[in-house]
Parts: structure tokens; sequence; C-alpha cells
């Protein structure tokens, strides 16, 4: 059975199942509640610089001052980015010509992400409208995204051909980093809350959407020449890359410090000291961190690492270990 007959059958399947499956068709969205903000807003987990002694010796005041920040910047990402990058992507790929023949009902799957993902910038928007009205904390705004840093990246090296395959491969890769552990769902002992139950919700949907990017990435790449892949995969350590370095976890964690009113000398320090103290000081190996998981995945799954120049590039950068 011919692939694209396969992936033609599996997008009409998506299709079907959307209006039951998706939140934005059939669940009643999550509010936050004034009694919703005096809990944890955060995941702990996320924030390393809360087991530091010189931030517990602030008090649960500052504790809750920094996880309300840091969730109201986290779903200010989450609104930007869904709307910005990943429908305006969808959008991108329905209208413009990937140099791949595609089945409409892909489009047309597409266009489901792409109002699953405008969903769930309503849902963040609206939880940080009910955020600021409860606590009066707004999210940073001066942080660079490193999703969009490495977008443009790839974007200024990608070949006039590849343009829409490159804002394609971006987008499969974009649509498959989200993982549990990113939003603090996977362990057991943290405390359930708005900020945990919106994300469950959205992890509802990312979860269709990573399959089907998956399928589609792979559909992209077998279309491809000889050419036109080697060009591309050398744009995919470069995009890894890009998305690794571009942000600043430190920095993040220091400008947490600096909003709940440590001098900004000290809150370099205690930033510097938590993530040793939580990581360790030796960089891991890039093919091993776990929070780049699904879109090592995405790597494997895909067939990319079948094409001989396109692993090597993936090796010789540390993504895959030889």
């Amino acid at each position: 059975m011919p692939a694209d007959y396969e992936f033609d059958g599996y997008c009409r399947h998506y299709l079907e199942q959307w209006e039951q499956r998706a939140t934005v068709r059939h669940m009643p969205r999550t509010r936050l509640s004034a009694e919703g903000t005096r809990g944890e807003l955060f995941p702990a987990t996320l924030q390393p610089i809360l087991s530091h002694a010189d931030v517990i010796a602030w008090g649960p005041d500052v504790r809750h001052r920094i996880l309300a920040r840091a969730t109201a910047t986290f779903m200010l990402h989450v609104a930007i980015l869904e709307v910005d990058l990943i429908t305006d992507l969808c959008i991108k790929f329905v209208t413009a010509d990937t140099g791949v023949p595609m089945p409409e009902a892909a489009k047309q799957v597409a266009l489901t992400v792409a109002t699953d993902e405008a969903y769930h910038a309503f849902v963040a928007r609206e939880f940080l409208g009910d955020l600021e009205r409860h606590t009066g904390i707004v999210p940073a705004t001066d942080a660079t995204m490193p999703i969009v840093a490495a977008l443009a990246e790839v974007r200024r090296r990608a070949p006039p051909d590849l343009k829409a395959a490159t804002n394609t491969m971006v987008l499969c890769f974009a649509e498959n980093f989200v993982t549990e552990e990113l939003f603090g769902l996977s362990r057991e002992d943290i405390p359930q809350g708005p900020f945990h139950t919106i994300m469950r919700e959205h992890m509802m949907d990312e979860g269709r959407h990573q399959v089907f990017f998956q399928r589609l990435f792979r559909q992209i790449w077998t279309g491809l020449d000889e050419e036109q892949r080697s060009a591309l995969g050398r744009l995919v350590p470069v995009y890894l890359d890009s998305f690794l370095t571009a942000g600043s976890y430190e920095a993040s964690q220091r400008d947490l410090l600096e909003y709940a009113g440590f001098d900004p000398e000290v809150a370099a320090r205690i930033a510097r000291e938590s993530l040793a103290a939580t990581f360790g000081t030796e960089l891991p190996r890039k093919s091993s961190l776990q929070f780049m998981r699904n879109a090592l995945h995405l790597v494997e799954v895909s067939g990319i690492l079948e094409h001989e120049p396109t692993r090597r590039a993936l090796v010789e950068s540390g993504w895959v270990d030889a």
C-alpha cells in the first residue's frame, strides 16, 4: 500500500475523531478563581531556586510570589507561541506549496490543530486575566523564547526552494516538544491546582498533535529528493542547537528572584548555586536531555536517520549517539 495512501487514511480518521476528542469541542474550560490563587500556582519542582536556603528564609510569601510570576510568564509564552508560531505555521502549511504532494485531509487536520491551539491561547490569556485580577501579578514580557529564535535561525539558512518545507519541519518539531515533565505533571507528589488541570486538558490535544506531525514529517521527508534531504537534514541539528542555547534557564531563575525582591548580585548567585545543586556542574549529553526527548523521538520515527548524511550531522552535533 503506498505511503501517501496510508497517510491520507490516517488523516481522514483523525478528522473523524476530532469532534469527539478536541477539548475545544467537548470540554468546559477551567477558570482560575480567587481561592485557586492561594495555593501552588506553578510546579515548584520546575523552580530550583525555591530549594535554596536563602529563598526559604524569606518565607512563604516570597515563594508564592515567585510561583505566581512563573505561571504568568509561562502562560503568556503559551498564548504567544500557540498563535504567533504554531497556528501561523499551520496556516502556512495549508496555503503554501511544500514541494511535496499532500492529501487534502492533511491540510484539514492542520486547520483543526490551528483551531485547538488558538483555543489553548484563549484559555491561557483568560488565565492571565484571572491571575492579574486576583493577585495583581503580570508576566515578564522581555524574555526571548528559544523556539522563536530557532525558527528565525533555520529560516535564515534554508535554501529558497526549501523555505516551506523548513517551516513545516519547525512546526513538526515544535509540536513534538511538549512533555508532561515540562508542565510538572509527571510527579504524583505535586499539588493539584488550576494550572495542572488546564495543562492536562492541553496535553489531551497535544498527544494527538504529536502523532500527526510525526507522520507529516515522514511524509515530507520521503517526498524530497536527495539534494533536498541533504539540505534539510543539515538544518535539523542547527534547529535543535538554536532551541537549546537561545534561552537561558539560569537567567529566568535570576529574573524571578529579582522580581521577588532579591538584589541582582544575590539573585545571580542563588540562581547559579540552585542550578548546580539540582543538575550538577557538568553539561549533560544532548542526546540524554529529558526535556528534548519528544523532539529526539521525532528524529527516530520520521525516518531521517536512515539518511546517512543527516544521521552523520546529528551524530557529529551530539544529538544522536554513534
